[in-house]
């Protein structure tokens, strides 16, 4: 099994969330290269699957928001803290 770096897939995914309109079919390539089709995510403890994760993304950039990276660590190529 080879593994992928997710540095790259992480920060382009980040740096499109730069408070411009966009329609979610403008991030979707980075969105769907950074989250397998397995992905679940824990919202306040309840789990939520790659689709309704999608949904809150559009919400998120329905409002323009910035998103910024406090501090990360990439335990390996594919692990992130």
């Amino acid at each position: 099994m080879t593994s992928i770096s997710i540095e790259d897939p992480l920060c382009n995914y980040l740096s499109a969330f730069d408070g411009t309109k966009k329609e979610f079919n403008d991030i979707q390539p980075y969105f769907d290269n950074l989250y397998s089709e397995n992905f679940i995510h824990l919202m306040d403890g309840n789990p939520i699957d790659k689709q309704t994760y999608a949904c809150i993304i559009k919400q998120l950039l329905e409002k323009r928001i910035v998103a910024t990276l406090e501090d990360i660590y990439f335990v390996d190529d594919t692990h992130v803290e």
